[in-house]
């Protein structure tokens, strides 16, 4: 006979636990998908804020290499689209045979990395390059940005999706 109250007692409480239950979950979720985007805005004015740090850094350390001088040419009407490649990819080397494996992360992140945002404070391109946006998003010929995947800590590729502005398109450029 207790028992048979217990039962019931526990059938009516468990339905309306399990809605409560159900509610704080809910709550929860849509709690953590707005500081995400919280987060996802500070980290994006943090870089920015970087960026323009770094920029108006000019006591950081250049290194001297035909890759920096070559900048001259980067994205200009006298060079080519490969010739752009050409150039990243020497800037990427100088800064893997410094730090032993490549810059990581994504775009702004490889460039602030590239800007003096290292943990030798080193810069290897200097402030002022063509398609560099204030976001630290360094973009192509074309308006779109550079695309970085490591294949390995010492080999990293680099792609413009080209005049079409879309990559995986037959006048995709990748080194």
């Amino acid at each position: 006979m207790f028992s048979e109250r217990w039962k019931i007692l526990i059938k009516r409480i468990s339905i309306p636990f399990s809605f409560v239950l159900i509610g704080i979950l809910a709550w929860w979720i849509f709690h953590q998908k707005s500081n995400l985007s919280t987060e996802t805005t500070l980290d994006q004015v943090k870089r920015k804020n970087t960026i323009s740090r770094i920029a108006s850094n000019p006591t950081r350390e250049t290194v001297d290499h035909p890759a920096v001088e070559s900048l001259a040419d980067f994205q200009t009407a006298n060079s080519n689209p490969e010739r752009d490649l050409e150039i990243i990819q020497g800037v990427i080397e100088n800064y893997r045979r410094l730090f032993g494996g490549n810059p990581i992360g994504e775009n702004e992140e490889i460039f602030a990395a590239l800007l003096g945002e290292n943990p030798k404070s080193i810069r290897f391109l200097p402030s002022e390059i063509p398609g560099l946006q204030d976001n630290g998003i360094l973009q192509d010929r074309w308006g779109t940005p550079w695309r970085f995947h490591a294949i390995s800590g010492h080999e990293m590729e680099v792609s413009s999706a080209g005049p079409d502005r879309e990559f995986h398109t037959a006048d995709d450029i990748d080194w």
